[in-house]
């Protein structure tokens, strides 16, 4: 233990289980003492930590839940109290139930699962459910949400619509339904819409239903509180799993179809001015819906197309032939534009690409590098980043993230000591990463965003969280952290 002499504070500077005899000042401010090896005598220097190791080790070693926070100030209660009831979440916001948050947002609960602090914000990893919840369905996918200050956001992509849709929204459509049961159903990016796949066979009215396919499309209008059943439907079958929907512009819906969420997909699109579709391939990889939701790029075996849906007399697919060979990723950008990086190893070539449709041309920046690369996996976000998973081919097994500011033609390698990445995604403006191998070691998972320039935050796993009105106190696996939602400031 350390004393201030003026304050008579006591801080604990080491996490060793065992006593330290005849400690000593050294000259550099460290500290030598006596201690034991197996039963052998031996000298140690103790440096002591900076802050940040101090408020680790000083951490409370209390069972989970048994932080509280009461005028701002952090304390440990005699018992732990249950802060917020699962039936108490009605409206969107952040919640603590068990000592764990929840976000409910757009009529779900998001339990916390991980956490990252930055100087500002936070960013919470959630599953959807109820923290101790094992009859809820979860997302295969995590969601991410961001806490700027009192304000709560998502970070998950409104390129396609939400799967579900409101309980009141849901009776509304029952009483139009006659006894059809909703099976899938998908709600529009503006919350106009509802896509609804509904079960012919349980209607009441049997003998009216017999005819018709088994499951039909029906879409759901809030504002006027009216259904209108699709004809000439793809779908007529429970076989049929649809995966993604998106509410396009002119009356047009995106559907997704496929055995699993990560592809491949069936894509079709249905015209609800004519009560036509079309197929726009049956072995699509990947996919890509602007901002606007009036274009459309996707990746067949080796060729990408592009559709521009914003046209009221119609939409045609060109093929987009003038592309580097190795394609490692492609988004569109802020201004509704595709963007494509390729690497070329042959000619040691990085290559961004921006697809100008009015002229039908690409705008191409490209970066010679000095070594000879192994590219695993790149990434683009809206705002012109590549990020990528490099190695060398003197060092195969050692794996970096890069990042390339195509605006400033600058790339920079980020630091960290992980080796081994297999995943990196942006979502919004950060890149989530993740490092290790689940036979190995634990997986260990990082953020990044520009304002970082090459450094990297740990996301913690959450142990425990408490809030106030103004404040957020979150116990991780490695850290407590305190963060200022007035303020702004960790």
């Amino acid at each position: 233990m350390m004393m201030d002499l003026e304050t008579g504070q006591q801080t604990r500077v080491s996490a060793m289980n065992v006593g330290a005899k005849n400690p000593q000042w050294a000259p550099d401010g460290s500290i030598f003492y006596n201690g034991y090896i197996k039963g052998t005598p031996i000298v140690y220097q103790f440096t002591i930590p900076n802050e940040k190791k101090l408020n680790t080790i000083n951490k409370p070693n209390l069972p989970k839940s048994t932080f509280e926070l009461e005028r701002g100030r952090l304390s440990v209660p005699d018992k732990a109290k249950e802060v917020q009831k699962p039936d108490e979440l009605v409206l969107d916001d952040l919640y603590v139930v068990h000592d764990k948050p929840v976000i409910r947002y757009k009529n779900r609960n998001y339990r916390g699962k991980s956490i990252s602090i930055l100087d500002d914000k936070v960013l919470i990893k959630t599953e959807e459910g109820l923290p101790g919840d094992t009859t809820t369905k979860e997302e295969k996918l995590p969601h991410y949400f961001e806490i700027n200050g009192q304000e709560i956001q998502s970070l998950k992509s409104n390129m396609v619509g939400d799967d579900g849709v409101s309980e009141d929204i849901r009776k509304w459509a029952d009483v139009k339904l006659q006894g059809r049961d909703i099976v899938q159903s998908w709600m529009s990016q503006d919350n106009k819409h509802a896509l609804l796949i509904v079960n012919n066979r349980l209607a009441k009215d049997y003998e009216s239903f017999r005819k018709k396919p088994q499951v039909s499309l029906v879409v759901y209008d809030a504002e006027k509180n009216s259904v209108r059943e699709l004809e000439k439907s793809p779908i007529r079958s429970l076989e049929q799993k649809v995966q993604w929907v998106a509410f396009l512009q002119n009356d047009q819906i995106f559907l997704a179809l496929g055995e699993e969420r990560t592809g491949p997909f069936e894509i079709m699109i249905y015209n609800l001015k004519t009560n036509l579709y079309r197929s726009l391939g049956a072995e699509i990889a990947q996919f890509r819906i602007s901002n606007d939701f009036g274009k459309v790029v996707w990746r067949d075996a080796g060729h990408h197309h592009f559709a521009d849906f914003s046209k009221t007399e119609g939409y045609t697919v060109k093929p987009l032939k003038d592309l580097a060979e190795r394609v490692m990723a492609f988004e569109f950008n802020f201004k509704n534009q595709p963007t494509f990086f390729s690497f070329d190893a042959k000619e040691k070539k990085w290559i961004y690409a921006i697809y100008l449709p009015e002229q039908d041309k690409f705008d191409v920046k490209m970066l010679v590098r000095d070594d000879d690369e192994i590219m695993h996996k790149a990434a683009i976000s809206t705002d012109g980043y590549v990020a990528m998973i490099l190695s060398t081919k003197e060092k195969k097994k050692i794996e970096k993230v890069w990042i390339w500011d195509t605006a400033k033609n600058h790339p920079k390698k980020l630091e960290t000591d992980e080796e081994d990445f297999y995943s990196l995604i942006f979502r919004k403006e950060y890149l989530t990463l993740v490092g290790g191998y689940y036979d190995s070691r634990p997986v260990s998972e990082y953020l990044w965003m520009p304002a970082l320039d090459q450094k990297v935050i740990l996301f913690d796993d959450l142990q425990s969280l408490k809030k106030s009105d103004d404040r957020l106190i979150a116990e991780g696996q490695k850290y407590l952290s305190i963060y200022d939602r007035n303020k702004k400031q960790s």
